[in-house]
């Protein structure tokens, strides 16, 4: 799915949505051009079910958020934010676990763990 930045948002809620439904696999989207940690997250509390609510609630669930946006605003986890805002297309699959981001050539993985979040570069080719 090739959306522009208007429709980003709503975009990114449906591709994030899946952060909470990790057995139904991998969910993808190309987003052209950038958008904040902040309204990623916006977007994905704005679009959760009633059962997605209760377990995003939950203190296990805000601690993923928070990790998220953390490594949503780490600059200097590779460049990764910097990959993310330079790129035409970027694209973005999340699951339960990780976030893999493709932003031009370069793509990343970004790990959450016990210690927080830390982007690790992946070579293509």
């Amino acid at each position: 799915m090739i959306v522009n930045q208007v429709s980003t948002k709503k975009a990114l809620s449906e591709a994030l949505c899946t952060f909470w439904r990790d057995s139904l696999g991998w969910n993808q989207v190309h987003v052209q051009g950038f958008c904040s940690a902040d309204q990623i997250i916006a977007s994905l509390k704005g679009t959760l079910s009633p059962v997605e609510q209760k377990m995003a609630a939950t203190s296990q669930g805000r601690i993923r958020m928070k990790q998220v946006r953390r490594a949503l605003l780490d600059r200097d986890s590779d460049g990764l934010c910097e990959a993310i805002a330079a790129s035409i297309q970027t694209t973005v699959l999340i699951t339960l676990s990780t976030i893999h981001v493709s932003a031009s050539k370069e793509i990343f993985t970004l790990v959450f763990g016990v210690k927080g979040s830390r982007a690790l570069p992946i070579k293509v080719g």
